[in-house]
């Protein structure tokens, strides 16, 4: 038979037990303890770790993108850097329209000092043009803002 527990109780619990994670968190062994846990996990579930990882990247495309960015900026040595949330901002103070053409389509970022001119990855640097006014404008400095 099983016994239930009360709401107070079930919090407490779960109180005590964040506690204690965060007490033990940064020891050495308590990480690799908790990284093979995981490891176990992944390999008896692989089917489901597939399929969770794949709806994800679906579901977040917007996030996906911002990942390869941060990565790409990072592999050409790009200072600084910018989050999802300031090229929302950006998309939405310009209403969502390309800043070349003044045309409602997909938006993609275009550093105004590209990258491979060693120009920065933060916000400031960065204008929404659409796939093809950014593939026209290839590595020129060229600033529509």
């Amino acid at each position: 038979m099983k016994q239930s527990i009360t709401k107070e109780q079930w919090e407490k619990d779960k109180a005590s037990k964040r506690r204690w994670y965060n007490r033990h968190k940064d020891q050495p062994e308590f990480k690799k303890k908790r990284y093979l846990a995981q490891k176990k996990y992944a390999d008896k579930n692989r089917e489901k770790v597939n399929q969770f990882h794949t709806d994800w990247r679906n579901n977040e495309p917007e996030k996906i993108a911002q990942i390869k960015s941060n990565r790409y900026a990072r592999e050409k040595g790009a200072e600084g850097g910018h989050t999802l949330k300031e090229w929302k901002d950006l998309v939405n103070w310009l209403k969502g329209r390309c800043v070349c053409c003044c045309e409602k389509k997909k938006l993609t970022k275009d550093h105004i000092v590209p990258l491979s001119l060693n120009g920065s990855d933060f916000i400031d640097n960065i204008q929404p043009l659409c796939q093809s006014c950014n593939a026209s404008k290839g590595n020129k400095i060229i600033c529509y803002i």
